[in-house]
């Protein structure tokens, strides 16, 4: 089960750290906001830090191009020359012959100007110059106690237009998205209501925008803009980020008070291992296998109840998974291992291609992802007839919104008398 908040896990993974906030100078940055909005306790809890990977620095590879084609889309006589970046080793699955990394510089500097250009057209219509910010900090800032801090890929202002747009380049597959007018992405809203709470003058008629381009992402639009948005609309984010830092602040005085709110947002918690709810459901995942709970006599509330909290629920078995993976790499007593040899694979793709048209056999070739191909340059009109839309995707949400109390209840009845 994971440990109360004032020890340590016994393993960790190798070149993790643990980082312990403060809870007399509560901390957030605004990259995490999508989960200590909805969770204060998370923002509280120590916290796992683990190294950066190969995905990660393919990232900053892209956003280096990134920033160089955004400058240049603002001042077309932008005159320096950028040396691409070689694609980082480690990329799972990745071509590194020097056609493959031919085509992945080419790709990161289509995607790049896609970028550059796409924001620039947000003001294609002002006739005064747009000041670029990139990579622009928001520090020194405290609300209700809490120090606030964000890096923001792109803030385009235009004093002449009166207008502020916020940009996020993500270069990652798991989709991130603009959201709604009324529910934005955290990060994009919360940088928007910083920047008019003070960083720029506020005047009558300001208008104001998000955007957010993933152009690897794995569904929906790469390219995604909310705009144009009121002062108002401004406003009533700087009313909403306020009332999440109160709640932060009042969980960093009070933490063994605070109750977590465990759903989506637990996916990835840095503080999964320190979390009551995770704990709780390991509790609860033992009784049900010893028979004194079950599952098919909860109510539909329950049900829902419980469903509404399974991403916290999911996070314990990762970090199970990979406790017992830990044990048995460091050769423990209380684990055994259990090998099945691995299917037969392609050592060599493309020579399998080329063994395959030898012998005249095109129909046994499955074509790579779109993207991939989009990448090796193939014209869009000859592609648009090949391709189609995958069936939705069904989110089920809970009528009654994060209901922890009903989650408890649900199991509460099965418990032997007496028992807590």
């Amino acid at each position: 089960m994971t440990l109360p908040a004032h020890k340590d896990p016994i393993d960790i993974p190798a070149g993790a750290r643990i980082v312990r906030p403060d809870p007399a100078r509560p901390f957030v940055a605004m990259s995490n906001r999508k989960r200590w909005s909805k969770c204060a306790l998370s923002a509280v809890l120590p916290q796992l830090k683990t190294a950066s990977g190969p995905p990660a620095e393919e990232g900053t590879a892209a956003h280096v191009v990134g920033e160089f084609e955004l400058a240049r889309a603002f001042n077309p006589e932008h005159s320096a020359i950028l040396a691409m970046p070689n694609p980082p080793a480690g990329l799972d699955g990745f071509d590194y012959s020097p056609r493959g990394c031919a085509d992945w510089q080419t790709q990161v500097r289509d995607h790049a100007r896609t970028y550059g250009a796409k924001a620039a057209g947000l003001f294609a219509d002002c006739t005064t110059p747009t000041t670029v910010m990139i990579e622009h900090k928001i520090e020194n800032v405290t609300i209700h106690g809490v120090r606030v801090f964000t890096v923001a890929d792109a803030i385009l202002w235009n004093e002449g237009a009166n207008r502020l747009v916020v940009g996020d380049y993500k270069y990652g597959r798991s989709p991130v998205g603009m959201g709604t007018v009324d529910d934005p992405n955290e990060q994009v809203a919360g940088t928007i209501a910083l920047m008019c709470s003070g960083q720029i003058p506020t005047r009558p008629g300001l208008t104001v925008g998000g955007f957010v381009y993933q152009p690897r992402t794995l569904f929906g639009e790469p390219w995604q803009v909310l705009a144009p948005l009121t002062l108002d609309w401004a406003q009533d984010q700087r009313t909403k980020l306020n009332r999440e830092l109160a709640a932060v602040s009042a969980a960093a005085a009070d933490p063994d008070g605070t109750a977590p709110t465990p759903g989506e947002h637990c996916k990835y918690c840095p503080s999964a291992r320190w979390c009551p709810a995770a704990a709780t459901f390991g509790d609860a995942a033992i009784s049900v296998e010893q028979g004194r709970r079950a599952v098919v006599d909860l109510t539909d509330t329950e049900v829902m109840a419980l469903w509404s909290a399974r991403s916290a629920f999911k996070q314990f078995e990762d970090d199970l998974k990979e406790r017992v993976k830990m044990l048995a790499e460091n050769a423990s007593a209380a684990v055994t291992v259990k090998r099945r040899t691995g299917n037969s694979v392609w050592s060599n793709p493309a020579s399998v291609v080329e063994t395959l048209m030898l012998h005249d056999r095109a129909d046994l070739l499955q074509p790579p992802g779109i993207e991939k191909v989009r990448a090796a340059g193939i014209p869009e009109d000859q592609l648009k007839p090949l391709i189609t839309r995958a069936p939705d995707v069904l989110t089920y949400v809970s009528v009654a919104g994060k209901n922890l109390d009903g989650a408890s209840a649900a199991f509460a009845k099965y418990l032997p008398k007496g028992a807590k």
